[in-house]
């Protein structure tokens, strides 16, 4: 059975991995009773499967607590109202609210920002996600509020710590609104006014202070300013997870852990973790999807600054068209006919030095896939080194 939890929920940041009906452990129960359950004919494969064991617990148990309602986050403030850009001219007019969060990550360089909004009057062009211009559909936290002076702005984030500008994969999806009652609750003014509503995170390398005085600006389908709303700490933050009640879905939580090494060049042999997701429903095919986490061991040292390039597989997360490691396939798996362009563009991981391995390590990230879980079931996942070859694979499976 599907287990299900509220998009509010991961908006907290709450300890949904325990909600998700145990499924984020049951790998660690399975592991044990193969293993009592085998003869130790050879006590080296046995000491092998039980390190194996430990580390999985070890993995799921900082799963839990990295995800638990004590998580080091700090609320940094509130985009809104919004004012248009003066050189927009599209009779759109966006209001809304973005909610940004600070959240630690295990190096600086993963220090990351979450955001969660619900906007109204983006752009209806957006329906099927980004386009291949630069910020298409894209919202960003810039340095300064360009809507004030005319131009643009920098993309806040810590460029010592990161290889690309991390802000040019975040976009949203539009969802008409055509249903007279919603149209009369928000607002909105005509029958072609499209809303989003998402939550993601961002790793910037910066902290809560350093990220404060930033503004958030939404662009349209071609990549230009549509309205920017400067980040104020004064509303509440707990009016978030209240708000994406409203047009948001279940969740259903899969999992892929027992990573193959993919027979190849790439000098990762021993990748070690686990993926979990958990379905984003929408109203319509482009706005389903899902939101990642990821804790793994021995990844790449060289993406310690996270991928080289947003529109390549450096450091690379991407679920697959493949359904068996064996006959593997790096077709990445989206629905063409609902989604623009490939959402698993420049989605990766950023590694750091643990103890005595290297890791890598994130809070949730969502991608819009015009899939729902049951799509992705037995599908395969890979994770790819700093040059894009791909290192390791398992499927996804539900318990």
């Amino acid at each position: 059975m599907f287990a299900r939890i509220a998009l509010s929920t991961i908006a907290g940041i709450g300890a949904f991995v325990a909600a998700a009906e145990g499924d984020s452990a049951s790998c660690v129960g399975e592991a044990s009773s193969l293993l009592q359950a085998t003869p130790i004919a050879n006590p080296e494969a046995a000491k092998r499967a039980m390190t194996g064991s430990r580390r999985m617990k070890t993995v799921q148990r900082r799963i839990v607590e990295s995800n638990a309602v004590d998580l080091p986050m700090t609320f940094v403030g509130t985009a809104a109202p919004f004012e248009n850009h003066p050189n927009y001219t599209d009779p759109h007019i966006v209001f809304g609210e973005v909610w940004v969060s600070a959240l630690d990550g295990i190096s600086n360089s993963s220090r990351s920002q979450q955001l969660t909004w619900k906007l109204v009057d983006v752009d209806p062009l957006c329906v099927k996600g980004r386009g291949t211009a630069e910020n298409s559909c894209g919202i960003r936290l810039t340095e300064s509020n360009p809507c004030k002076g005319g131009g643009d702005a920098k993309s806040l984030y810590d460029q010592s710590a990161r290889l690309f500008d991390p802000w040019r994969r975040v976009s949203y999806t539009s969802d008409l609104l055509d249903d007279d009652a919603e149209l009369a609750t928000t607002g909105a003014p005509t029958e072609e006014t499209a809303k989003t509503v998402l939550v993601t995170s961002v790793e910037t390398g910066l902290t809560a202070s350093q990220v404060k005085s930033g503004s958030i600006v939404v662009h349209d389908y071609s990549g230009k300013i549509m309205a920017c709303g400067n980040l104020k700490s004064a509303l509440d933050a707990q009016e978030a997870p209240a708000l994406l009640q409203q047009g948001a879905g279940p969740l259903t939580a899969l999992q892929a852990y027992r990573f193959k090494r993919i027979p190849g060049p790439s000098n990762l042999t021993d990748v070690f973790g686990q993926v979990l997701v958990y379905e984003i429903m929408g109203r319509d095919t482009p706005l389903l999807g899902h939101y990642l986490l990821w804790d793994f061991e021995d990844v790449d040292v060289r993406c310690a600054k996270g991928p080289i390039s947003p529109g390549s597989k450096s450091c690379g997360i991407q679920i697959t068209s493949s359904t068996s490691c064996k006959t593997l396939s790096e077709e990445p798996f989206y629905n063409p006919d609902a989604v623009e362009s490939d959402p698993w563009a420049g989605v990766g991981y950023t590694s750091a030095n643990g103890s005595d391995v290297v890791v890598a390590r994130n809070v949730g990230i969502s991608v819009l896939t015009g899939h729902d879980s049951p799509d992705i079931i037995d599908h395969t996942v890979i994770v790819h080194d700093f040059d894009g070859v791909p290192a390791a694979c398992a499927s996804f499976k539900i318990k």
